[in-house]
């Protein structure tokens, strides 16, 4: 092999390893992003919980409150616990910016980002695969030109030292007859 094409073969390899780095960098910085998006979801998922904690004792009091109705209470007193129920709702809708279906779309699109990631990964995978296989290959093709050419030149060898003794052979008749 030539000096040229290996220069050249060694800076595909060179270009293919940049390539395979820059690709796993993005991969680790979007495993990065990944993560941090998964902390932000678990902060708000403990938001979500804490909300939901606070709408549970919201609603026992609530019940209290009715169980308080029930017992007799006047109607002014019941006006009274309508408008706490509605506060309370309006506080509560506040307090939960964070919907079930807004949760889920963050899981998915979390997925669907690490899904992305993966294939990538694997693509370049298969590409530097790819390009080393094919060195290799290159390499063994030249080291068996190198075994051809080894093989022309014994074969050369064997039939000048033929020629040379049939030549001996033939001047010997020559002088005998």
């Amino acid at each position: 092999m030539s000096s040229i094409e290996s220069v050249s073969v060694e800076q595909m390899l060179e270009t293919r390893n940049k390539d395979y780095q820059l690709l796993e960098k993005k991969f680790l910085e979007q495993r990065k992003e990944l993560a941090a998006v998964k902390v932000e979801l678990e902060r708000r998922g403990d938001e979500l919980a804490e909300s939901e904690r606070n709408v549970a004792v919201m609603k026992k009091e609530l019940e209290r409150k009715e169980n308080e109705m029930d017992a007799g209470r006047e109607r002014t007193e019941q006006t009274k616990m309508f408008e706490e129920q509605e506060r309370i709702e309006k506080e509560l809708s506040q307090k939960m910016p964070f919907t079930e279906e807004k949760i889920e779309r963050v899981k998915t699109l979390l997925a669907e980002t690490e899904c992305m990631v993966r294939k990538q990964l694997k693509k370049a995978e298969e590409q530097v695969n790819q390009l080393v296989n094919g060195c290799l290959e290159s390499r063994k093709g030249e080291e068996e030109e190198e075994d051809v050419e080894e093989d022309d030149e014994d074969e050369e060898e064997v039939e000048e030292e033929s020629d040379g003794e049939l030549q001996e052979e033939d001047d010997e008749d020559e002088w005998n007859s």
